[in-house]
């Protein structure tokens, strides 16, 4: 595995100005993706094995198992990227809080905050390549099509 690398986030919640905050995040290589992928599958399929036993349930439960390791195994098997936490300033708080690693939800990031209980939404902005000197947004948070 790479070695984590941090990069500029910034934190927003409703009716607040957004604050800036870092991100830790590890890029994985296939290999690694593979294996997490294979991990999530093999372990969602040995629920659907021990679900077999449960009388009446295992009629949902092992197709339930079964299908849901394959589509955890697609989406682990896409994330080039994996965020380990983040830390920052509360946008309505104010306080200094680790926020974890958050949730996504329709492709975007959020985060709870421990002292408020906000939910945030966060924006990663990307790795900078040699050649560009300006940045856009890794997932753009909040926009409207």
């Amino acid at each position: 595995m790479s070695a984590p690398a941090e990069r500029v986030a910034m934190l927003e919640a409703f009716g607040a100005p957004p604050t800036q905050a870092t991100a830790v995040l590890v890029s994985q290589n296939p290999v690694q993706r593979l294996v997490r992928a294979l991990a999530i599958l093999g372990g969602c399929w040995a629920a659907a094995i021990v679900s077999v036993f449960f009388p009446v349930a295992h009629f949902f439960l092992v197709p339930g198992f079964i299908v849901l390791g394959v589509v955890l195994a697609v989406l682990r098997s896409r994330e080039r990227e994996r965020l380990l936490g983040i830390h920052g300033v509360c946008p309505r708080c104010h306080r200094e809080h680790d926020f974890g690693r958050g949730d996504r939800q329709s492709g975007q990031i959020w985060v709870t905050c421990p002292g408020c209980f906000t939910r945030l939404r966060v924006t990663i902005e990307p790795r900078q390549s040699p050649g560009t000197s300006h940045s856009v947004p890794l997932t753009r948070v909040g926009a409207s099509r």
